[in-house]
């Protein structure tokens, strides 16, 4: 019988989303389950046993942890979305129904995805989604998303994209940002650079990033894109209607220099300093095998 190796946040789920429920989906599959823990020590090491692959069953947070102690092993990696926003998912195109998902594993496709290897001074980490600076990242720091799935979670949605907008619409720009050299001090409320397409509550900022294409796509606002940006998350319009941001290039490496404004790597916020803070990012390519739906 194959095993699943069923990583579950325990705040994530409730109702038919409970680990019981999931558990039973799984074994009804034709699975052996072995349940951990997002919350347990020695997660890593558990993470490392054979099976045929791993499912992490909660939001955004719950799936790039997992994905972070799943780099550069073959066992594939599946996602059951149960969080607010579900940015991980949504980019391969996975519905809100768990037990689709669990059907869908019976036959699974796999995609290989890039990671983005993250060096702050000595310290070596690793990033899923997003690396970000200035205005976006100090909205998510005040408004950061839950990792347990809400009872509407498209007007959790909407009051988040809203809490950004009052934080660009005040945010003056980051008074001291170089991107690959090239200065933007003080004149970009943020800058982003993204490996998939989505971020924060399901903002598309950048239509061309792939998670599969080797590159990060590094973009930032100007003073010209503020109010559009503003009114786009205010008013709650779809994703595909986002304003067109400043391309600062897809690359396979960047370097990040700034001061005096908040920073985010994936869901971990760093407040701001007056000293300078230097990241150098590097995409890791085809560092995880991720199951997408095989239709």
């Amino acid at each position: 019988m194959p095993t699943i190796t069923l990583a579950y946040n325990p705040s994530a789920g409730t109702g038919r989303h409970a680990r019981h429920h999931i558990v039973a989906l799984l074994a009804r599959a034709g699975y052996a389950v072995r349940c951990l823990s997002t919350k347990q020590p020695g997660l890593a090491a558990a993470l490392r046993m054979p099976a045929t692959m791993v499912v992490a069953a909660g939001g955004d947070g719950t799936v790039a942890k997992v994905a972070r102690l799943l780099d550069g092993i073959d066992t594939p990696l599946a996602v059951l979305p149960l969080g607010t926003a579900n940015n991980i998912a949504r980019a391969f195109g996975l519905g809100d129904s768990v037990s689709e998902v669990v059907a869908d594993l019976r036959a699974p496709a796999w995609r290989w995805v890039d990671l983005i290897e993250v060096t702050r001074g000595r310290r070596r980490e690793t990033a899923v989604e997003s690396v970000g600076i200035g205005a976006l990242a100090a909205g998510a720091l005040a408004l950061h998303l839950s990792d347990k799935a809400e009872d509407e979670p498209r007007r959790a949605i909407l009051e988040a994209r809203r809490g950004l907008a009052r934080t660009l619409a005040k945010a003056t720009p980051v008074p001291v940002l170089k991107v690959n050299g090239e200065d933007l001090s003080g004149a970009a409320p943020f800058d982003e650079a993204l490996n998939m397409p989505l971020m924060g509550p399901g903002l598309r900022l950048c239509r061309a990033a792939a998670v599969d294409d080797g590159r990060l796509h590094l973009v930032c606002a100007e003073e010209a894109h503020r109010k559009s940006m503003v009114e786009w998350l205010r008013d709650g319009a779809p994703a595909h209607q986002a304003p067109k941001l400043r391309s600062l290039g897809q690359v396979r490496s960047a370097r990040l220099v700034w001061s005096g404004a908040t920073s985010r790597i994936d869901d971990a916020f760093f407040e701001p300093s007056e000293k300078k803070s230097r990241l150098s990012l590097a995409v890791k390519p085809g560092r995880l095998r991720l199951v997408v739906p095989s239709r």
